[in-house]
């Protein structure tokens, strides 16, 4: 069993970093890769579009295979510990590799290498220190407390690092060039970034009694994990709002610049609106974390939701009415109720594994955490399919977008009632899978059966 261990700044600072690791990577990707392999190495939109299509079908499998190896692991560093440096140096060469089309090749080799070098970055190192990094909270500390610090402390880092692959990259492509060069020393600059916080957290980040070896857990089946998963109600209602959760976020982006030009007669609003978001949630982050400790995990994240849901009530109100200012405020309290989520759910889902390891007798915290982020994925996926799917509804016209002309009173109309209504229901569906994920209750006797346990 786990015991409990002193945890200081400089360790919730390095769980952060493990965060920004994998996060700085998938922004640089998501937010610049067209554009370098269209404008720079010269490869259609088409190919490009097609490659990343493809490996994103085998971004989430590897999470599950990744959270499998975790839990057979067993290293004098630890079980996910040992991952982080792996996951740091392969990120770091391939991270500047994926922005590095060889110029004198031709099109065909250097969609090759988009292939080859984005699978590495996303599929095998991004997945390798995403998954790990998630994984170690189990193994730095029992407590519900810290585990809700070490939650906020990864938010922090995935929520800066997201602003400062968006906004940073930007400007010091604008001074080195938007060229091969200027590629080559942005993406370098990020390498060592990404060197130095993965080689720093890996260093600080120790995991509890790191040489223990299960040799009985090691021969669990597949086919046990996964019925033990199923079976454990707490965990698959904590799914289940996760991945709600990522189709909301799905469908409030994809949807966001359309709603942004289309309702408000401004598309420049939308990058407004992400911060209005994300900084409330980062500064949020602490007072969730205080809210937690005297609330507990199931107050704070229940009341944070239903305040969350005022804020979308509020949103939509002002999407009926064209008020900006009055949308503005409402992702603001959507931003700072938020927290509550970015704080408690990472360390709601560790709790929910022990849970799963007391009663089943199976511990599976790797795939587990794994299989968390393989349904956030999949809720990613499909709120993309839902916006093309309510965009073909409207019957939203590009040509006419393109030319610079307005849609259709019927299309502005649905994407109105769309983007009021369809992320208040399913919102309403999180608030309900979070009240039934909460495993509090069983954590007295979860803590002192594993302790019996082991000592037995």
């Amino acid at each position: 069993m786990k015991q409990k261990r002193n945890l200081g700044a400089l360790d919730y600072f390095a769980y952060a970093c493990s965060a920004l690791v994998y996060i700085l990577p998938q922004y640089l990707l998501s937010s610049f890769l067209s554009a370098y392999y269209t404008d720079v190495a010269l490869v259609s939109a088409g190919a490009v579009g097609t490659v990343v299509l493809v490996m994103r079908f085998t971004d989430g499998i590897s999470d599950l295979l990744m959270g499998r190896v975790i839990d057979k692991t067993n290293s004098r560093w630890g079980k996910a510990r040992p991952w982080l440096l792996v996951g740091t140096i392969g990120l770091t060469v391939t991270l500047v590799a994926v922005f590095h089309a060889p110029g004198n090749w031709g099109n065909g080799a250097k969609v090759v290498w988009l292939a080859i070098t984005y699978f590495l970055v996303m599929t095998v190192f991004g997945t390798i220190q995403g998954v790990s990094s998630n994984t170690m909270i189990i193994y730095l500390t029992n407590d519900s407390q810290k585990r809700n610090k070490l939650g906020a402390s990864n938010m922090a880092g995935v929520y800066i690092g997201g602003l400062v692959a968006t906004t940073v990259t930007t400007i010091l492509l604008g001074k080195l060039g938007y060229t091969q060069g200027g590629y080559d020393k942005t993406m370098l600059i990020y390498g060592i970034l990404v060197l130095a916080f993965g080689l720093f957290s890996f260093a600080r980040l120790q995991e509890i009694q790191p040489g223990r070896v299960q040799k009985e857990e090691a021969k669990v089946s597949m086919k046990v994990i996964l019925k033990s998963m199923i079976q454990n109600k707490y965990y698959v209602h904590a799914v289940l709002a996760g991945l709600l959760i990522n189709l909301i976020n799905g469908i409030t982006t994809g949807l966001g610049i359309y709603f942004c030009r289309d309702i408000f007669g401004n598309a420049g609003l939308y990058a407004l609106v992400t911060l209005a978001l994300l900084l409330p949630t980062i500064i949020g982050l602490p007072a969730a974390v205080a809210a937690a400790k005297k609330l507990g995990h199931h107050k704070t994240l229940v009341y944070g939701r239903i305040g969350y849901m005022a804020g979308i009530i509020i949103e939509a109100i002002a999407l009926l009415t064209t008020n900006v200012g009055l949308y503005f405020a409402g992702i603001i309290i959507c931003g700072i109720m938020g927290a509550t989520f970015a704080a408690c759910f990472t360390a709601r889902v560790a709790n929910i594994c022990d849970y799963g390891e007391y009663k089943y007798k199976t511990n599976a915290s790797g795939i587990m955490m794994s299989a968390t982020s393989f349904c956030n994925k999949i809720g990613l996926g499909l709120g993309s399919a839902v916006t093309g799917l309510i965009l073909t509804m409207a019957n939203y016209d590009g040509a006419a977008a393109a030319a610079g002309a307005a849609q259709s009173a019927y299309t502005i109309a649905f994407e109105r009632y769309a983007v009021a209504f369809v992320p208040l229901v399913l919102n309403i569906f999180v608030t309900i899978s979070l009240y039934m994920c909460n495993v509090d209750p069983e954590m007295k006797e979860v803590r002192k059966g594993l302790e019996e346990r082991k000592h037995g």
